[in-house]
């Protein structure tokens, strides 16, 4: 997603000057539905603290993306959203010491990183619940909250 911002003040001693600036813009693209507007829930289900080891209760996070008319571009994803205090690259849950490890096809997600894919081939995304190494998790429910956003190349 590209933007051009523009600001220009012109100041002379005394007076304030200012001048029309023209910009012209062509949209190549429209804009992306990403899971028909609502919002991507994955549920883990029952999960049993002492099980939680960074590889079990890996979940496939199912989503959609429609781009109408831009069926062949290259586009980026990124995960916004706060880290875990004991791993940067881990996404914080309601629940301290448990986060949650964001994969694309096998690789890491991390946090604020655009990372790439093509239209067509939407990356298969897990996510797994990872906690603090030593720690021991309390009983109840979890939840936690990222924001996904597209955009072309």
């Amino acid at each position: 997603m590209k933007k051009i911002i523009g600001l220009l003040v012109f100041f002379a001693s005394n007076c304030f000057c200012a001048t029309m600036i023209n910009v012209k813009v062509k949209v190549l693209s429209s804009p992306c539905i990403i899971n028909n507007n609502q919002p991507i829930i994955v549920e883990f289900g029952d999960v049993i603290t002492g099980g939680v080891n960074g590889e079990r209760y890996r979940k496939k996070m199912n989503y959609t993306i429609v781009c109408p008319g831009n069926e062949q571009q290259k586009m980026t994803m990124r995960v916004t959203g706060e880290t875990a205090s004991f791993d940067s690259e881990v996404f914080l849950s309601s629940v301290q010491d448990l986060g949650l490890r964001i994969e694309r096809d096998g690789l890491k997600v991390l946090p604020d990183i655009d990372f790439p894919f093509i239209y067509q081939a939407l990356p298969e995304i897990m996510i797994t619940p990872v906690k603090r190494e030593g720690s021991r998790l309390p009983g109840g429910d979890f939840f936690a909250s990222y924001t996904l956003t597209v955009g072309y190349e």
